[in-house]
Parts: C-alpha cells; sequence; structure tokens
C-alpha cells in the first residue's frame, strides 16, 4: 500500500505492536492508526547507536531523533 506510515512499539501487557496508517486515508492524522500485535512476548526494546568520536557501540533506551539533513537514503536523495 502507497504513503504507509508505520512505527512500532511496546505495550505493557500486549507485547510488541505494528502501527500504520495510509497517508491516503480521508481521516490521516485525525484518527488513530491501526494496531497489529506482532508478539505479546516482548517486553521491551533498546537501541544501538555507533559513537563515531570514541569508536564504540552505546545501547540505549530510548531512540534519538535524527535531523532530515543528516539522514542519507538508498537512492542517494535526502
Amino acid at each position: 500500500m502507497p504513503d504507509v506510515v508505520c512505527s512500532l512499539t511496546v505495550r505493557d501487557r500486549d507485547g510488541l505492536l505494528l502501527l500504520y496508517q495510509s497517508r491516503l486515508e480521508k481521516r490521516y492524522g485525525t484518527d488513530a492508526p491501526r494496531e497489529t500485535v506482532i508478539t505479546p512476548l516482548v517486553t521491551g526494546m533498546s537501541f544501538d547507536y555507533y559513537e563515531d568520536d570514541f569508536k564504540r557501540w552505546q545501547t540505549e533506551t530510548t531512540l534519538r531523533k535524527i535531523m532530515m539533513e543528516t539522514t542519507r537514503y538508498p537512492n542517494g536523495s535526502g
């Protein structure tokens, strides 16, 4: 489906969920996204980041926001 915005979340007692909504929907941004349980066995998420200044990996429990100007896309745009 084109123009679908997806994200993952972990919710207590529900596990890992996929949230999704098409930008083509008439009420996009107004209605809540749809939810699908991927697995009820997940209890948390962590994110690994490479610290180039220190030449090491770091694990964090919160997702870092990345500036769009620095994001690189496979097709060279962005």
